[in-house]
């Protein structure tokens, strides 16, 4: 290299590092301007914001920095914040505001913002219900010649370009019924103005929280992410009009071409949304999440298991109701799941939906209807044409169909492939038809109707046990439901007359109903030993054989009406068995009553007693309660038992005592009314398991009489020698009394009697845990009083005088003794403090 040329190279390295030095100058010069006059700019800042807003402004912390975007001076703002003064809400708050600025610009006044970053915010546009809205700090009070000034500035595009990170915006109309939720992950706009329209290019991953336009009806695109580069958008200033061209949209990871366009303006009757969405070889189920609760509660009645190409538009207004939608789906080759269960393979389809039959009426789900076209499909191999199939009011859907079958009763089982219910032999005719109306998604469709027609019928209901013989009557039933009218049986043979009326739950469903099944049966007698069965657990031969021989698909069981078996299947194996009894005459072992009325629920293998009333002991009782297994011969028992007026010795008689070993229905007599709240345990056969109860007993017995009673006769070892214990005579006894493990847990009562008056509280135990203090006053010991004064109460055992204490206590597991209790142990000891603790003891 020459001496010329190295010159020539060392003058423009001068140059150059002249003007890097210069720019480094300048952007440290206005890096310190800034910095030094930093609570200045601020001031300034906030100042010139709060005279342009109705609402209180806030900012953070102002930075400068040289390097960030050099050779620009990156400007950074944080913690900035805008608030009305009414809602008292953010309207905007940004964690991380900043840009760049050429300094040189800036100090002759010409800066301009090029691109401006956002990271961290949230933007809240609020209306509350009186119409408030937090936007209005916003409104310019000066609307006159400030407007037509402004007409050009507004034309001018502020910035070039925009990036938003973890913003949050949420428009919240309360007063509207609408809510839109976006939280933009990540965002990169860039805009043009080639004419009088904005260009627009946006890059964005966002997670849409839901977009309702009316509230009540739920919400579109909920909890969805969604994913789009637009390149093709553009925006009227002058009108709010912003449009843009189909492009690929990811939502949830599938891609919909949407297009359209918004109009955002203030008046209600131009602020529109125009949307067409079209998708190829997707999912109904895909389709329909992306539309609002009320519209995918109604179509998730229909479940189809192939793909489908859809097409849809939505246009409505953004300030009014439900935009009204239009969607068109084919398919050439599909499986349907109706909400009857039936399964059609081999479908296809041209099918619409519409939430707007009537132009004249809002869209809404009474104006929504789905038709198809061109349907064809294969039901259990049997093929079905509908030349116009209609689904209208999907608030209440009106569904017209048609097909028929016929079959024999013995025949039914092969064909339904029944588990839980056999026929076993007779006659019957079949009709089916679908045509009528269902209630909802979580509801079942009545209108798949069938009438089956038995003549001298056989069958068993096999979970249970119970034999159906000498059946006449009608059998009306859907593929999701189950009626029996005035049916006329041998059950288990006790004569019956039985209507029945049941609903299957929607198996394809993510969260089915459960099926139930009331029955309503009239016995003139009723032996209930022969229903034992009910108290067992559910057929396991019925559950294995379930598991085992229902069809797989519909395609491997042709010949078989496989899916109106799974169904009535589910009502009779696995639903709600409600049971309403009535009954003249009932007998089980000793016990014995009339007048039986019950309502009784079998769910799962357990009981619920809504209702049973009867007629028992001279007196009336009434139940409610639950009987849940608990093993193969056991159940838990849960119930609510009134007694009214009740011979009590009939009353321990029938219910075998009980299950109380130390008293009988021998030693007691007297009228018993009682409200018993009481958890036990009982066997297959329906009786007691002893130290298995707990609850409450609160009881009045009058005209009571103890008959050799063991506890009282073994008070004749301490006093009364000489009187007569084997029958004693009392006053109207009432009480509290806690059940714990089948021991009685007694607050302290005073029981007066012919023999003797006393107070008694503490722990009466057939297991061997008595503990029992016994107070005799001892003028009840030495004066003897007439008969009627001996049943007259005190009412108060400290106004009783002095008094005897006795105790009485088997803790050792033998028969109960008593002792004198000098000191009054039981008042002061463990069980005692125990007693009162949990609150068993009353003051």
């Amino acid at each position: 290299m020459t001496s010329r040329a190295s010159k020539i190279w060392k003058r423009i390295g001068i140059i150059f590092g002249s003007v890097i030095v210069l720019i480094v100058l300048v952007l440290s010069i206005g890096s310190w301007y800034i910095s030094s006059h930093k609570e200045k700019i601020k001031n300034l800042i906030v100042e010139e914001v709060r005279k342009k807003v109705h609402g209180t402004f806030e900012m953070g912390d102002l930075s400068v920095s040289i390097w960030r975007d050099f050779p620009r001076l990156q400007v950074g703002i944080t913690n900035v914040i805008l608030k009305d003064s009414i809602i008292q809400k953010p309207i905007i708050q940004i964690g991380h505001l900043y840009t760049n600025v050429n300094v040189l610009k800036l100090l002759f006044g010409k800066a301009k913002i090029n691109q401006l970053n956002i990271e961290d915010g949230q933007i809240q546009l609020l209306t509350n219900k009186d119409g408030y809205t937090n936007t209005s700090i916003f409104n310019n009070n000066d609307t006159t010649s400030k407007n037509e000034s402004s007409d050009k500035k507004e034309t001018e595009l502020p910035i070039n370009s925009i990036n938003l990170r973890n913003v949050q915006f949420v428009l919240d109309d309360q007063h509207g019924n609408k809510f839109y939720g976006i939280k933009i992950i990540r965002l990169k706009g860039e805009f043009t103005k080639p004419d009088s329209n904005y260009a627009i290019r946006l890059n964005m991953d966002t997670y849409i929280q839901g977009m309702g336009f009316v509230t009540k009806n739920g919400f579109f695109f909920r909890k969805k992410y969604l994913s789009a580069n637009w390149k093709e958008m553009h925006f009227n200033p002058r009108n709010g009009d912003l449009t843009f061209a189909s492009s690929p949209v990811f939502i949830d990871h599938h891609i919909f071409n949407i297009g359209g366009g918004f109009n955002f303006s203030a008046d209600s009757a131009t602020s529109k949304l125009d949307l067409t969405v079209q998708s190829s070889q997707t999912t109904f189920k895909d389709c329909a999440s992306i539309l609002a609760d009320n519209i995918q509660h109604s179509l998730s009645l229909y479940k189809l298991e192939g793909p489908i190409d859809v097409e849809a538009t939505l246009k409505g207004s953004l300030k009014q109701s439900t935009p009204t939608i239009h969607l068109r789906a084919s398919a050439p080759n599909n499986t349907i799941k109706l909400p009857s269960d039936v399964i059609l393979d081999s479908v296809r389809f041209v099918g619409y939906y519409n939430n707007q039959l009537d132009v004249k009426k809002e869209p809404t789900d009474p104006n929504s209807g789905i038709s198809f076209k061109g349907f064809g499909a294969s039901w259990n191999g049997v093929p079905l044409i509908g030349d116009k199939i209609h689904v209208v009011n999907l608030s209440i859907p009106i569904i017209n169909l048609k097909i028929h079958s016929e079959g024999e009763l013995s025949n039914l089982n092969s064909q339904f492939n029944l588990v839980s219910l056999k026929f076993l032999g007779g006659h019957a005719r079949l009709d089916i038809g679908y045509d009528g109306r269902a209630e909802s998604v979580n509801d079942i469709i009545q209108n798949f109707a069938g009438k089956l027609v038995v003549s001298n019928g056989k069958a068993v209901y096999v979970p249970k046990g119970l034999k159906f013989e000498e059946c006449n009557g009608a059998i009306i039933f859907g593929s999701n439901a189950l009626t029996v009218n005035n049916l006329t049986a041998s059950l288990n043979g006790n004569k019956v007359y039985v209507n029945i009326k049941g609903k299957a739950s929607d198996l394809n469903a993510k969260n089915p109903v459960k099926s139930w099944l009331i029955c309503d049966v009239h016995a003139p007698t009723l032996n209930l030993a022969y229903f034992k069965s009910l108290f067992g657990s559910t057929s396991s031969s019925a559950t294995s054989s379930s598991n085992k021989s229902r069809p797989k698909s519909t395609k491997t069981n042709s010949s078989q009406l496989g899916s109106a078996s799974l169904n009535i299947d589910d009502i009779l194996e696995k639903g709600d068995f409600n049971l309403n009894l009535r009954s003249e005459n009932i007998i089980y072992n000793n016990f014995k009553a009339t007048n039986l009325i019950s309502k009784i629920r079998f769910s799962n293998n357990s009981w619920t007693l809504g209702q049973f009333s009867l007629n028992h002991a001279e007196g009336k009782m009434n139940l409610h309660g639950t009987v849940i297994p608990i093993s193969a011969t056991r159940n838990n028992a849960d119930f609510v038992l009134d007694f009214n007026k009740v011979n009590i010795q009939k009353l321990f008689y029938g219910f075998n005592n009980f299950g109380i070993d130390n008293i009988s229905y021998k030693n007691i007599k007297g009228l018993f009314t009682s409200n018993l709240n009481l958890s036990t345990v009982i066997n297959n056969d329906g009786n007691i398991i002893p130290r298995t109860t707990v609850g409450w007993i609160n009881f009045n017995l009058s005209n009571g009489e103890l008959i050799n009673f063991p506890p009282l006769l073994s008070i004749q070892k301490y006093v009364f020698k000489n009187r007569d214990l084997n029958d004693v005579k009392f006053a109207t006894i009432t009480n509290k009394i806690k059940v714990d493990k089948g021991d009685f847990y007694i607050n302290k009562m005073e029981i007066a009697s012919t023999v003797l008056r006393l107070f008694v509280n503490g722990i009466y135990s057939p297991n061997g845990n008595t503990d029992l203090s016994i107070q005799v006053p001892f003028a009840s010991l030495i004066k003897k009083k007439s008969k009627q004064e001996s049943l007259e109460k005190t009412g108060d055992p400290e106004k009783a005088g002095a008094s005897v204490y006795l105790r009485a206590t088997n803790k050792d597991g033998g028969p109960i003794g008593v002792k004198l209790d000098v000191f009054k142990k039981l008042r002061k000891d463990e069980i005692s403090e125990r007693m009162a603790k949990e609150g068993i003891l009353q003051n």
